[in-house]
């Protein structure tokens, strides 16, 4: 890698964790991560111990080093705060 920033892709078809297709993308500052976003289109939240609304799986997760990690549904609903970095 050249360059104090560079942006990292999952391959186009996503990555597979339980069963689920899932984007990430991540902006690496010296070679560590500072931003990362988790675009999941079909992603169970009761593995993790979340509950989703009128059976949701579809999120947008997103966190930044330092700040709230958020995690949004895909078809338009507010975000929610989970956890702190």
């Amino acid at each position: 890698m050249s360059g104090l920033r560079n942006w990292v892709l999952d391959p186009i078809n996503g990555g597979l964790w339980g069963g689920s297709i899932c984007d990430s993308i991540a902006l690496l500052d010296q070679r560590k991560v500072v931003i990362g976003v988790f675009a999941c289109p079909n992603f169970p939240l009761e593995p993790l111990g979340l509950k989703s609304s009128a059976g949701q799986n579809a999120f947008l997760f997103s966190a930044v080093i330092g700040e709230e990690t958020y995690m949004e549904a895909l078809h338009g609903s507010p975000s929610q705060i989970l956890f702190l970095l």
